[in-house]
This record gives C-alpha cells, sequence and structure tokens, in this order.
C-alpha cells in the first residue's frame, strides 16, 4: 500500500511534501470507498510495527497462540490484503 501510495502521489499529487503517513491514508480513502480514516490508522500502525520494531502477524511466530488472538490477528491480515487489493483495482482502473 505505501508504495502504490508513493507512486501515487509522484502522478497525481497536488502536494508532493506529504509524509508517509498522509500518503497513506490519502491513497486509501481515495481508491477505497466505505471505510473510515480510524481504519485506515489502524493498517498504518501495523505497518510500522513490523518495518520499524520488527513484529510480525501472531501467526508468523506463534501457532499455538491464544486462539481468539490469532482469530484478530488473521482478520486484521485478511483486511489490510483485501483493502490493497481493492484500492490497487481502483487505482489501475483510474482515468489519467
Amino acid at each position: 500500500i505505501e508504495g502504490m501510495a508513493k507512486i501515487d502521489n509522484n502522478m497525481y499529487g497536488e502536494n508532493k511534501s506529504l509524509g508517509t503517513k498522509k500518503r497513506f491514508l490519502r491513497y486509501l480513502k481515495r481508491y477505497v470507498a466505505g471505510r473510515s480514516e480510524d481504519k485506515y490508522k489502524t493498517y498504518y500502525n501495523k505497518r510500522c510495527s513490523i518495518t520499524h520494531e520488527g513484529d510480525l502477524f501472531l501467526g508468523d511466530i506463534d501457532i499455538f497462540a491464544d486462539p481468539q488472538q490469532q482469530k484478530e490477528d488473521w482478520c486484521l491480515r485478511l483486511e489490510i490484503q483485501q483493502v490493497a487489493r481493492l484500492a490497487l483495482y481502483n487505482w489501475l482502473r483510474r482515468k489519467m
């Protein structure tokens, strides 16, 4: 998502000086309808914890974790994948 947000900003951005988080949020708001900004911030925070703190999704490190935590982790991972796919699809369909 972050890579596509940067490409989108370079191609269509009105303000080239947006930071990573603002680009990320703007990209999702533009190409994925019906979600709140709070959801997008959750995705960005997960991206930050993976990138800066070395965290992984729970299923990547502990297959015997609490089943409820595993379910929440899996749902977040699936949600991020679906949002990324939808955003890319809508970005590709954008008229230049």
